[in-house]
């Protein structure tokens, strides 16, 4: 902020008003929560800062994939996939990553954890920018990171010329396991449909976290 104007916030996604608390240091967050921020000014219409923060099961452990990240949009690393925090609807936001073309398998350690039975995806559709929802998601499972075990599997309809765009969380339910490590596989749109201006041309998909509940 310019000058000495107080950011006042709440941790409950709704908007922040002149009797909220005061920014004064760092905060520390324990649990799921949105954040909204603001600054209030005489005479001036106030903007709104939000973020999302997801905590699960998953936060913190380490991911591999099965080929290298795009990096002309999503710059993102590995740690984006578990590090609780949520982007927003701008795809060249650094909270995304970012695949084109085919298949991506993504492996997290979950190490030493108490059991799970969902994961949920949070993606990007951005038709124009030619990225799109995928249209398969499966989970396999493993203990020693070699053998797999596909348990569950869901397939989605390919996206319409005027489906909306905007980030969407893709939820794949299964049995409770306790296996120490679990495979995503997501399965992008294969081509471009006709009514797209690049019609034919390879897809991206863009992720911004993956939760384990």
């Amino acid at each position: 902020t310019q000058g000495d104007a107080p950011i006042r916030y709440t941790l409950d996604g709704s908007k922040p008003g002149k009797n909220s608390p005061v920014y004064t240091e760092p905060l520390v967050l324990t649990e799921s929560c949105v954040l909204t921020a603001v600054v209030f000014r005489d005479n001036v219409e106030p903007k709104y800062y939000t973020r999302r923060f997801d905590f699960h099961k998953a936060v913190g452990k380490n991911v591999t994939f099965s080929r290298e990240v795009n990096t002309r949009y999503a710059k993102g690393g590995a740690l984006n996939l578990t590090d609780g925090v949520r982007a927003n609807e701008v795809h060249k936001n650094v909270d995304w990553i970012s695949w084109r073309g085919d298949a991506v398998d993504l492996v997290v350690d979950m190490e030493i954890t108490e059991p799970y039975s969902s994961v949920s995806f949070g993606m990007l559709s951005n038709k124009s920018s030619r990225i799109f929802l995928p249209v398969k998601l499966a989970i396999a499972v493993s203990e020693d990171g070699e053998n797999y075990t596909e348990i569950a599997a869901q397939e989605y309809e390919l996206e319409g010329k005027d489906d909306p765009d905007g980030t969407k969380d893709f939820t794949v339910s299964f049995a409770e396991t306790s296996a120490r490590y679990l495979k995503v596989t997501v399965e992008p749109t294969a081509a471009m449909p006709e009514w797209h201006h690049k019609k034919g041309g390879a897809t991206f998909i863009f992720l911004d976290e993956i939760i384990v509940r």
